[in-house]
């Protein structure tokens, strides 16, 4: 929510011959906003779903407990992503 009209904003500045006064650059700039939310949130709390359990998996498991913490937040992380795009790709889809 912080950064969407950031990039609005950004994208006016970069946009050849226009001119916007600081009132302008914002206005109109939380539009849109909804549909990325509504659909990025879902795959969101997946991703971090299946990455805490499985860092609380590893960290449990005997064999898993000496590797380095960044070792089994990055096998963590590698397990999450496929749950995650199997919820983000739908979206993806319908909006191309």
């Amino acid at each position: 929510l912080v950064k969407y009209p950031l990039d609005t904003a950004t994208v006016r500045l970069q946009m050849p011959n226009q001119a916007y006064s600081v009132s302008e650059l914002f206005q109109g700039s939380m539009k849109g906003v909804t549909t990325p939310l509504v659909a990025n949130t879902p795959a969101a709390a997946v991703f971090f779903a299946v990455r805490d359990a499985c860092k609380e998996g590893l960290q449990r498991n005997a064999a898993t407990q000496t590797w380095p913490i960044w070792v089994r937040t990055c096998m963590a992380v590698g397990a999450a992503q496929v749950p995650y795009w199997m919820v983000r790709n739908p979206s993806e889809i319908v909006k191309t």
